[in-house]
C-alpha cells in the first residue's frame, strides 16, 4: 500500500543513545525459544506475502527484537564455525554489549545452527545428537536446508521475512520517554507539502536483514543479496520512505553494480529538493536528533557522482543519463546538460521518463538559447501528458523567443480539450516525480526468493 498522497518519511538518527538490551524481568532464555520461532516463521513464510509469519514476528516488542538481532548474529556465526564459544556481535547500533551466553544457550544455539546448515548427520552436530532435540519442524527445514549452500537457505529467507515485515507490517509505535528505545535510536520523520507531520520508530526490520544478507558466503558475487537490494530500495522510493543507510550499505557491498549507484543517485537528487530541504531545516525533533540529510548542494555533488558511476559502469543506461541532465541542470551546468541529454534514446521507455526527459531537455536547450530545439522538446512533453500545466507554462514563457510557440499552444490547448479533462501532470506530484527509478522493478523482491 501506497502512503497517502504527498506524504513521505525521512529516517532521523540520535547522536547518542544508551538503552537497555533486555528488561529487568526477561527470562533469560526466553531469547533461544524466540530465536527458535523466528527460524520456523522464516522457514514458513511465503515471500512477499503479508501472512501468519510476518504477523507472529511484527508483534515482537522493541526488546524481543534487539535480543533477536543479538542472537541471530550469534547463530550466523555458529554455522560458519560451529566450534567458537564467543561471539563477536555489538548488539544494534546505540545499545550496550548484551549479557554473556550461559552454556546451555550456546549448546542450543549450536543445535539451531546445525538445523539452519542442514548438517545434523556431519561432524559436530551428530556427535552431539543435535537430531534428537528437534521437532518435527526443525527437522523438516534441516532437511531442505541441506538441499542448497550451507546456511545461505536460511540467512536469506530470515532477510525476507524481515523485509516483508518492515514493507507489510504495522509501523512501531514510540512508548512515551521511550524516545532513544527504537532501532538504537532511529525514528522516521513523516513529510507533507514540505513540513514535518510527525514521526514514529522506524521498524529494525531493515537492520536485521542486513546483518543476515552480511553472513551469506561472498555476499558481493550474490546474485540473490545484489537483487535484494536492488529491490528493496526501489521499493523505498516508490514509496518515498527515504533511508540513507540502506543504499550506503549496499554500495560498500557492490561497488561495481549500475543499478545500486543509479539508485544512490536518484536519492541524492530527490534528497536536494526544496520539500525535503524545507523538513531537514525546519522539523521539530525529539533532542538529541538528527535528520540524516545533506545539504542541498553536498546532495547534488553526491547524485551526479553517483550517476556517473552508473554511466561509467553502463554507458548504455538511458534513465541515468535523464537524471544526470536534471541533476547538472539543477547545478547550473546547462551546456553539459544538454550534451548529456541529447544522447538518450527514449524510443523504448516508458511515459514518464519520456516526459521528464523532454521536459529536462527543453530547459536545458532553453538555457543554452537554442529556442527551436527547446519548443521540440516542451511540445514533445505535452504530446505525452496532454493536461500537463508545466510544458504550457515552459511554452508560454519560449514564446518571446520563438514566434511560432502561439500557434503550437493552440494546438496542444484543442488536443486537450478532446482528452481527460482530470489534471495530470507528474511534475506536481499527481504521478511518480524525478528521483524515482524505472529499472530495478519491485517485483524482483518476490521473485530474488524463488528457491526450496
Amino acid at each position: 500500500m501506497r502512503p497517502a498522497a504527498g506524504v513521505a518519511t525521512l529516517v532521523a538518527v540520535l547522536l547518542l543513545a544508551a538503552t537497555p538490551l533486555y528488561a529487568a524481568n526477561d527470562d533469560p532464555n526466553a531469547r533461544l525459544l524466540r530465536a527458535e520461532r523466528w527460524l520456523k516463521a522464516a522457514f514458513s513464510h511465503q515471500p512477499g506475502t503479508n501472512d501468519d509469519a510476518v504477523t507472529e514476528v511484527s508483534l515482537w516488542s522493541d526488546v524481543e527484537l534487539r535480543a533477536l538481532y543479538v542472537d541471530e548474529s550469534a547463530l550466523a556465526q555458529l554455522m560458519l564455525n560451529p566450534l567458537r564459544s564467543k561471539f563477536n556481535v555489538s548488539g544494534v547500533p546505540g545499545t550496550p554489549q548484551p549479557p554473556p551466553y550461559t552454556n546451555w544457550q550456546v549448546r542450543r544455539l549450536q543445535v539451531l545452527a546445525c538445523v539452519a546448515n542442514g548438517e545434523l548427520d556431519r561432524d559436530r552436530c551428530a556427535r552431539m545428537k543435535a537430531e534428537d532435540e528437534l521437532d518435527p519442524t526443525l527437522k523438516r527445514l534441516a532437511r531442505v536446508a541441506a538441499s542448497g549452500v550451507a546456511g545461505s537457505y536460511v540467512l536469506r529467507r530470515g532477510a525476507l521475512l524481515h523485509g516483508d515485515i518492515a514493507m507489510f507490517g504495522p509501523p512501531p509505535v514510540m512508548a512515551p520517554g521511550n524516545d532513544a528505545g527504537f532501532n538504537g535510536g532511529k525514528i522516521r520523520v513523516q513529510l507533507q507539502d514540505g513540513e514535518s507531520s510527525g514521526f514514529n520508530a522506524a521498524p529494525i526490520h531493515w537492520d536485521m536483514a542486513r546483518q543476515l544478507l552480511d553472513y551469506v558466503k561472498a555476499p558481493a558475487t550474490d546474485t540473490f543479496v545484489r537483487r535484494w537490494y536492488a529491490a528493496t530500495a526501489t521499493w523505498m522510493q516508490d514509496r518515498e520512505l527515504h533511508d540513507t543507510v540502506h543504499l550506503k550499505h549496499a554500495r560498500a557491498m557492490f561497488p561495481d553494480d549500475p543499478d545500486i549507484f543509479f539508485l544512490s543517485g536518484c536519492q541524492m537528487e530527490t534528497y536536494a529538493g526544496p520539500a525535503i530541504q524545507s523538513v531537514v531545516r525546519s522539523a521539530v525533533l525529539p533532542n538529541g536528533f538528527t535528520i540524516d540529510v545533506a545539504s542541498e548542494g553536498t546532495a547534488l555533488r553526491d547524485a551526479e557522482t553517483y550517476l556517473r558511476r552508473t554511466l561509467a559502469l553502463d554507458p548504455q543506461y538511458p534513465e541515468a543519463r535523464t537524471h544526470l541532465g536534471h541533476v547538472l541542470l539543477r547545478r547550473g551546468h546547462a551546456p553539459e546538460a544538454a550534451d548529456e541529454l541529447r544522447q538518450v534514446d527514449t524510443t523504448d521507455q516508458p511515459a514518464l521518463s519520456r516526459y521528464f526527459h523532454a521536459m529536462f531537455l527543453g530547459t536545458a536547450e532553453e538555457a543554452v538559447a537554442r529556442f527551436d530545439q527547446a519548443h521540440d522538446a516542451y511540445a514533445r512533453a505535452s504530446s505525452i501528458f496532454p493536461t500537463a500545466q508545466s510544458p504550457y507554462l515552459a511554452l508560454s514563457a519560449l514564446a518571446t523567443h520563438v514566434p511560432r510557440v502561439i500557434g503550437s499552444l493552440l494546438q496542444t490547448a484543442r488536443r486537450a480539450s478532446r482528452t481527460d479533462r482530470r489534471r495530470l501532470d507528474p511534475a506536481t506530484g499527481d504521478t511518480p516525480t524525478t528521483g524515482r527509478p524505472a529499472r530495478a522493478p519491485a517485483p524482483e523482491v518476490q521473485t530474488a526468493a524463488r528457491f526450496p
